[in-house]
């Protein structure tokens, strides 16, 4: 009977000891769920998309593309490329990566001109047209991108379109 009870104590131990690990490690696991957790992170804005002629010669003609980007959160938001197309009526288009080593403020804005050059030998007026399409790729900020870098999930982009003339 008394080998009984030693038993029973040694679960009773065990269980409880059991038992306040599993509570810990619970609680603990609540405040790692929370760094994980998605923060509140709103998208960025692309507010205005501008094109502007910057040089033109017999050969080419220099492009700028203006982006002006709001960050509506608190935290600050690394830009990290951007990927577009510029194309001109009757003159040609361009793919254009850019890498950006910019960060959007928390609350604020960013203006990023990016160069773009297509050889055309006619000569850009007025009244020729373009349209540029693409994306603004960002890091999120702390254990959420890390998560997403671990995951390899792609870092959030935000789009944008414009057309217009010159």
């Amino acid at each position: 009977m008394e080998l009984k009870l030693k038993f029973k104590n040694v679960n009773r131990v065990t269980v409880c000891s059991l038992a306040c690990l599993c509570l810990m490690l619970g609680l603990s696991g609540c405040q790692a769920y929370k760094a994980f957790k998605s923060p509140d992170l709103k998208p960025l804005v692309i507010q205005t998309v501008d094109v502007k002629l910057a040089l033109q010669s017999s050969e080419a003609a220099k492009f700028e593309v203006t982006l002006l980007i709001n960050n509506p959160n608190n935290t600050p938001l690394p830009l990290v490329n951007s990927e577009f197309v510029l194309d001109v009526s009757g003159h040609g288009k361009c793919v254009t990566q850019y890498v950006l080593h910019r960060t959007v403020p928390a609350n604020g804005t960013q203006t990023v001109t990016v160069p773009v050059v297509i050889v055309t030998r006619e000569q850009v007026t007025a009244t020729t047209g373009y349209v540029v399409k693409g994306v603004v790729s960002y890091v999120p900020p702390g254990e959420f991108r890390k998560l997403m870098t671990e995951s390899k999930v792609p870092l959030p982009v935000v789009m944008f379109e414009a057309e217009g003339q010159f």
